[in-house]
């Protein structure tokens, strides 16, 4: 079951944040920003697979950062005094800005509440903030630092309103639950 964090909480999970690097910043599906932080670190090897279609994907070895963020849409990165490129920009804008965030420094990390936006500070001034801008809530996710070789085992994210630490186990005894109910 996940657990409902306070703004301490959240404080005190994502202090260590500070001072990390981002060392990769890529756009995702859509407008989705990711933003991995610390060492990129190997996670279990995908094996190569071959389609129906009779095309062959590369056996891999995906990396992930130490933390990472994932924010669906609605983002944008903030200059001291303008917004720089949001998750409306142009395709060339946003792959430009979204490079030029790697080697940026955490300064700081926090979460509002009363709407649960994220907000991501670096020491050079910049800013990533995650909002809403429709009548819906903001969707992100929080990675804390690796615990097993096959993924991040916990995040933080928002349900309900509140911002909750998931972990692996609880997601997946959540799903069971969902498709076998007794």
């Amino acid at each position: 079951m996940p657990r409902s964090l306070s703004v301490t909480d959240f404080e005190q999970l994502t202090r260590p944040l500070v001072g990390q690097r981002v060392s990769r910043a890529y756009r995702g599906g859509g407008t989705a920003l990711l933003l991995d932080f610390g060492a990129l670190v190997p996670l279990r090897p995908r094996p190569e697979l071959a389609l129906s279609s009779g095309r062959v994907l590369p056996a891999r070895t995906p990396l992930v950062g130490e933390w990472s963020v994932m924010i669906e849409w609605d983002w944008r990165v903030e200059g001291p005094r303008s917004v720089l490129l949001g998750s409306q920009s142009g395709d060339r804008r946003m792959a430009r800005g979204i490079a030029s965030l790697v080697g940026a420094e955490v300064s700081g990390v926090t979460l509002s509440m009363r709407v649960p936006e994220l907000r991501l500070e670096f020491t050079d001034g910049r800013a990533v903030q995650a909002f809403a801008a429709v009548e819906t809530r903001p969707r992100w996710a929080l990675f804390l630092p690796l615990l097993s070789e096959d993924g991040h085992d916990s995040w933080i994210h928002m349900r309900r309103g509140r911002a909750e630490l998931e972990t692996r186990e609880a997601a997946i005894l959540s799903r069971v639950a969902r498709k076998n109910p007794t």
